[in-house]
């Protein structure tokens, strides 16, 4: 879906995803609004030209869905706001995209974090339940 996305920006989107099991407890499309709006964001943080990729794998009783993209970056300041209502870093925007995204993540019990250096790009990881672990 974001491939068209990506493409209007200047930026290329890869998926790196071998396994075709990665099952979790999740409304779908609250999971999709939260893979959306960290790849969105991601597209976003990339001034001219850059790659957003997608990493997902299986990893002690977890889905680890990793959204790595090649921005601008935070600072440690920003990384500190991040989550945190009305908190932005665009021009452009209420901020409420993130906090959605990070409540979306706790009430499927996962976990999310972000990883940013200015100039470095951002990562972020999210760690879901495996609903083969429930099964």
């Amino acid at each position: 879906m974001m491939n068209s996305y990506g493409l209007i920006q200047n930026v290329q989107i890869q998926l790196n995803c071998n396994q075709t099991d990665l099952y979790v407890w999740a409304d779908k499309p609250k999971l999709s609004q939260v893979l959306l709006n960290l790849i969105k964001n991601g597209v976003e943080a990339i001034p001219d030209t850059g790659e957003v990729m997608v990493n997902a794998y299986y990893r002690f009783e977890e889905i680890i869905i990793e959204i790595i993209d090649t921005g601008k970056g935070m600072s440690k300041e920003e990384l500190d706001n991040i989550g945190t209502a009305f908190f932005t870093t665009k021009d452009t925007g209420t901020g409420l995209g993130v906090l959605v995204t990070v409540r979306i993540v706790e009430a499927i019990r996962g976990k999310i974090t972000f990883e940013s250096a200015i100039g470095k790009g951002t990562k972020v990881v999210l760690r879901l339940p495996s609903a083969e672990k429930e099964l």
